[in-house]
């Protein structure tokens, strides 16, 4: 009797110890679930988040191809020496036919009894003024090869220009103290605004003398302006306040029926 009492003390105890590890088992199923299941929550969240995060880069000026603007638009700018009487001067340009029609400012050749225009490639060649609006101060030169391809800069047009965008300024800044490549700067349109009857772009790029003439373009190297000034005041610090030609002044001027160039054909 008492052999089966003990018995039967012990398969209790067994069932009690096996019923509490059956119901451990089943609480850390549980939570183990429940572990995976915030987990999963978590996952999608980290997901989420970098979602968002590439959306951002995608739109923040950060974004831009730097590299690949460089690549597309070096070849089309040009360095611009210039002497004239008891004069010597540097400019920038830019190549806009493949018969090798260059844009620049009017300031920058104005005085020049001889020109010479140099590629990145270092290959130099005379040039020559076709037309010049001292007003507007632009002027098309025309460089004295007979290449036919000559690489040229792709033009924007004037709806593509919104403040806040991306732009960048090329050129040859001190171009006659600083020798060397082809420069770029990097900024954003500051305003559109107007300045004696005329339009200009307002940019933080930054702009140097040597910088006249050169483009200003945009995040896909399409020609948003011209590079014309930078605003100074001996009295103030002024910072970040240069102006640029809209790249629509630019077209009127090439298609104004003054210029000689049957391959300049553009979109409006």
């Amino acid at each position: 009797m008492k052999k089966n009492l003990f018995i039967i003390i012990v398969v209790g105890v067994l069932a009690v110890l096996i019923g509490g590890l059956v119901a451990l088992h089943f609480q850390d199923v549980a939570v183990i679930t429940q572990t995976r299941t915030q987990l999963a929550k978590v996952q999608d969240t980290i997901n989420t988040l970098r979602n968002d995060m590439a959306s951002m880069r995608e739109l923040t000026p950060g974004s831009t191809d730097v590299a690949g603007v460089i690549a597309a638009v070096s070849s089309a700018v040009v360095r611009i020496d210039i002497t004239g009487a008891g004069i010597v001067g540097v400019g920038s340009g830019f190549i806009v036919d493949e018969s090798g029609y260059v844009l620049t400012n009017h300031h920058v050749i104005a005085d020049a009894t001889s020109i010479k225009v140099t590629l990145t490639t270092g290959s130099s060649y005379a040039a020559t003024v076709v037309d010049a609006d001292a007003n507007r101060d632009l002027a098309l030169l025309k460089l004295v090869s007979p290449r036919m391809d000559f690489p040229k800069i792709g033009l924007g047009t004037a709806s593509d220009t919104t403040v806040g965008e991306e732009v960048m300024a090329v050129g040859y800044p001190l171009g006659l103290e600083l020798t060397g490549p082809v420069s770029f700067t990097r900024g954003i349109v500051s305003a559109i605004r107007n300045i004696g009857g005329l339009d200009y772009i307002q940019t933080d790029a930054a702009l140097n003398p040597g910088n006249s003439g050169g483009p200003l373009v945009d995040q896909q190297g399409m020609l948003v302006g011209m590079c014309t000034a930078s605003v100074t005041d001996p009295t103030v610090n002024v910072q970040g306040l240069g102006l640029a030609i809209p790249v629509a002044d630019v077209l009127l001027f090439i298609d104004s029926g003054r210029i000689s160039c049957t391959n300049c054909h553009y979109q409006k």
